[in-house]
């Protein structure tokens, strides 16, 4: 799958919107971001079910348990029977 890593959005002091695309390129694809303090990220929203398609599908998922004055990291992830990307 191709991906695109978004955006974010504060929700407050604590939570977050992240924002990304996936384009399954025609294969069962499902789609989740890595989240954390270094990019080595640690944390993993939930595995989404993108379908199939060969258009751009929009991922949203909000994190929780953010320290106040930390920077995070986060990147998309897609997976499908081609392979992982990021």
């Amino acid at each position: 799958p191709t991906v695109t890593t978004g955006t974010y959005q504060v929700i407050s002091s604590s939570s977050a919107y992240l924002f990304g695309t996936v384009n399954p390129n025609g294969l069962s694809a499902t789609g989740w971001f890595q989240w954390g303090e270094t990019t080595s990220y640690g944390n993993t929203t939930n595995e989404e079910s993108l379908g199939s398609g060969t258009s751009v599908v929009q991922m949203l998922h909000s994190i929780s348990g953010l320290s106040a004055n930390t920077i995070y990291h986060f990147r998309g992830v897609g997976k499908n029977s081609a392979g992982t990307s990021y």
